[in-house]
């Protein structure tokens, strides 16, 4: 590969990175990897009053989130608070990611110190107000979109001016490219995984050990919780038809949230369900290396459900624990054909059923671990970023789109 020439790439959160969720996780991790490669990064993101027991309130932001290569953060004050509506929250992105562009990043020393300036989104419209900073600074300015999600036909007159895409997914690519969004111009990027928690990461029975949970089978979920979710439904279904020795640990969730789920299950059952709560992004992985198989399981009625490269499947992978995972679009063609087991959605009992299939059978189990851990390998966020920066050399050597 040439050697890339360094740039100035300023990252856009949607939100912000104070309240540690799985998004705000793959965030700050691509940001490391992308500083780590050479790139004058400052990453952007708006402030927000905590009303939460958020563990960045006493704890180090860089811990929180195992982030062993600092990198610049600015946060812009907005008056926000946790709870803030989402209307709320889209007006103060546009407003002040515009203006800090404009005025605080790309007049100021970015501009200068670099002839390529690349501003770098998740979220569509604030996008329009980034459009503008370049038409201010032709030829020094790329506008970059990473897609999370299906491309909707009434986004199509501003995804065609964008300079580049960058889809999470196989679909999402597939679908914008479909739509009549320049090919030469989209990239498929999966979601990433920091391999370093994972490289000498501890034995089950350390693992378990460590956390003090209890001997027996254990499948084990991380990710997002709340008392709505309809994965989480559909695990605690699971758990009812999984033999009496099969425990089921859910991690995550907010304590508000965790408080309602646990007193539902222990009225309604079933007994063999735990729910652990928050852990930080930087402490997760060894609660995923404590378990006998790892489960994610979205309902069909998700309407991310064709599109999604979740974190959790890729930390999932380089745990080195088996994966068992709902039958999709996009799941399929990472998993297949050896990598994981697929379940079709909305079906506890066959969720069930390939769990156990996998538990009763070592054999089997080592052989999907062994596959997801080299898949996993080839998809570290140092990876991603070096990927995204080839990308953006080919974009500029491109005419300016419309």
């Amino acid at each position: 590969m040439a050697e890339i020439t360094p740039i100035s790439l300023t990252y856009f959160a949607p939100r912000d990175v104070m309240i540690p969720r799985v998004a705000r996780q793959c965030i700050m991790r691509f940001c490391e990897a992308l500083a780590a490669a050479g790139t004058d990064l400052e990453l952007v993101t708006l402030g927000v009053r905590l009303q939460f027991d958020e563990p960045t309130a006493h704890r180090s932001l860089w811990d929180v989130y195992g982030i062993r290569r600092p990198f610049p953060i600015r946060t812009l004050w907005t008056g926000l608070r946790q709870d803030s509506s989402t209307r709320a929250v889209t007006i103060a992105r546009a407003v002040r990611y515009g203006a800090h562009a404009l005025r605080h990043g790309l007049i100021g020393r970015r501009l200068a110190r670099r002839e390529l300036n690349v501003l770098f989104g998740r979220n569509l419209g604030s996008t329009r107000a980034l459009l503008a900073v370049r038409r201010r600074f032709p030829g020094r300015v790329l506008v970059v979109l990473e897609l999370h999600g299906p491309v909707s036909p009434a986004d199509l007159p501003l995804l065609r001016r964008l300079d580049g895409l960058i889809c999470i997914s196989d679909p999402v690519a597939e679908e914008a490219i479909s739509l009549g969004i320049d090919p030469a111009r989209v990239m498929v990027a999966h979601t990433g995984v920091k391999l370093e928690p994972f490289e000498d990461l501890a034995t089950r029975e350390e693992a378990r050990g460590r956390l003090g949970l209890a001997p027996g089978r254990l499948v084990v979920y991380t990710g997002k919780v709340h008392r709505d979710s309809g994965e989480v439904r559909l695990l605690v279904e699971t758990a009812r038809r999984l033999s009496g020795d099969v425990t089921l640990l859910i991690v995550g969730g907010r304590e508000d949230q965790v408080q309602t789920l646990r007193a539902r299950v222990a009225s309604e059952g079933p007994p063999n369900v735990t729910f652990e709560g928050f852990v930080a992004p930087a402490d997760v992985s060894l609660y995923q290396a404590a378990a006998d198989a790892l489960v994610l399981y979205y309902p069909s009625a998700d309407p991310l459900l064709d599109y999604r490269s979740p974190a959790k499947l890729w930390e999932y992978l380089a745990a080195g624990r088996p994966v068992v995972s709902v039958d999709s679009r996009s799941l399929r063609r990472i998993l297949e054909p050896d990598a994981g087991v697929l379940v079709p959605p909305d079906d506890p009992g066959a969720l069930a059923e390939a769990l156990l299939g996998v538990l009763d059978d070592p054999s089997r189990a080592r052989s999907l671990a062994e596959a997801g851990a080299r898949l996993a390998r080839d998809h570290s966020w140092d990876a991603r970023a070096r990927q995204t920066l080839a990308f953006v050399e080919r974009l500029r050597s491109m005419p300016r789109p419309g």
